[in-house]
């Protein structure tokens, strides 16, 4: 069965071979026309191809100059922005500078002016102290002339009482003491000294400091600048111009009380107010008890 069947199959192929090798040659014409349409269609093809490709080649040019574009103007932008950072880094940095030397130039002036203050002040001050140097040493000879004074009067008051009067005769010899104190220190205190003929208060000087103020009062019995009075063991001295009064009270033991009764201490100490207080010596002490005749004299 397969022989014949293969046999079949080779005589029909060989039939057409045969048939197509004696076909007309009208045929292989409209093969060619077809071939060349064909062609023709793929030519047409191809040059719509070439077309798309070269527009699509131009867009990509287009875009990539655009590209280009945007880019070299974003470059130009950043350029610009830099440069208008560093021109305001620049403005900032010269203001700054300029700030700079404007703080050293007051710094110098101030320096300047502080030094040129400092020298007045010096001067001044060496001034305001050769001034009160003066006026210390002023004062202190005015107090040491003061104090000589008070005891050449007190020296003079002694050698009375042991003289003559003016009919010449002898005065009988009295028995007389003195009395002083101290309290303070060199620039604050307050002092008296006290002589008594018989047991009698006859002349007593006081005399106060703080610094630069002082006071100096002094008041002799029967004296032309004090008026005395006496009852019992009490004695008052009555100023002159009555700028005050004392009241001396004697006790036991030898002691006495002066009591400063509305002292005038502008006439007596050269300023304001008035003396109030007391003050106590003791026979054979050397410290004084005081009581309010020291305030205001600050003032």
């Amino acid at each position: 069965m397969k022989r014949p069947i293969i046999v079949c199959c080779a005589l029909a192929l060989g039939s057409v071979g045969t048939a197509l090798a004696s076909a007309p040659e009208p045929l292989t014409q409209k093969a060619n026309r077809i071939a060349s349409a064909a062609s023709t269609k793929a030519a047409a093809k191809a040059r719509i191809e070439a077309a798309a490709l070269s527009r699509a080649q131009d867009r990509a040019v287009a875009s990539h100059k655009r590209y280009q574009a945007q880019t070299a103007a974003a470059a130009r932008k950043d350029q610009a922005k830099a440069a208008s950072v560093q021109a305001k880094a620049a403005q900032k940095a010269k203001q700054e500078a300029q700030a700079r030397a404007r703080a050293y130039d007051r710094a110098v002036a101030n320096h300047k002016n502080h030094a040129s203050r400092r020298v007045v002040a010096e001067k001044a001050a060496q001034e305001k102290a050769a001034a009160a140097a003066a006026r210390r040493a002023k004062l202190a000879k005015q107090e040491a002339a003061a104090l000589a004074a008070a005891q050449d009067r007190v020296v003079a008051y002694y050698r009375r009482s042991l003289g003559k009067d003016d009919s010449g005769l002898a005065m009988a010899v009295k028995r007389i003491e003195k009395l002083a104190c101290f309290t303070g220190i060199k620039d604050r205190h307050a002092r008296i000294g006290v002589q008594l003929v018989d047991g009698k208060i006859d002349y007593f000087a006081y005399y106060s400091k703080w610094k630069p103020r002082t006071c100096s009062i002094e008041a002799e019995r029967n004296g032309p600048y004090s008026r005395w009075e006496d009852n019992g063991a009490t004695s008052k001295v009555t100023l002159v111009d009555d700028k005050g009064a004392f009241t001396i009270d004697r006790k036991a033991g030898g002691t006495f009380r002066f009591n400063f009764h509305d002292i005038d201490r502008m006439r007596y100490c050269g300023m304001s107010g008035k003396i109030n207080g007391s003050l106590t010596v003791v026979r054979g002490k050397k410290t004084c008890v005081v009581e309010g005749v020291m305030d205001g004299h600050e003032g």
